[in-house]
């Protein structure tokens, strides 16, 4: 298994079991989560911190959705910063 899926996988299980500090460990202390839309989740987090308060509240009116960190496309910030990234969720 290539290291960087390992590091994917172990992300995905700490999320299952519910495992808020250590899913947010895989990511990067200066993380960015945007979340378009109009939804109560609409938004940009900045840092671990509302990175986490995020991640808790969509867990508690969400259960059992997995969500997947991906680069957003076409997107300068993306790009240019290595932490940026944007929440998917799937079933």
């Amino acid at each position: 298994m290539h290291p960087n899926e390992k590091l994917l996988r172990d992300a995905d299980d700490a999320q299952i079991r519910g495992d808020v500090e250590a899913f947010v460990d895989f990511y990067a202390d200066d993380v960015i989560v945007h979340i378009p839309g109009k939804s109560s989740f609409a938004g940009v987090y900045k840092g671990k911190d509302q990175f986490v308060e995020l991640f808790r509240r969509f867990m508690e009116r969400v259960p059992g959705v997995l969500v997947r960190a991906a680069r957003v496309p076409g997107r300068r910030r993306a790009r240019s910063h290595p932490s940026a990234v944007a929440l998917q969720a799937r079933q």
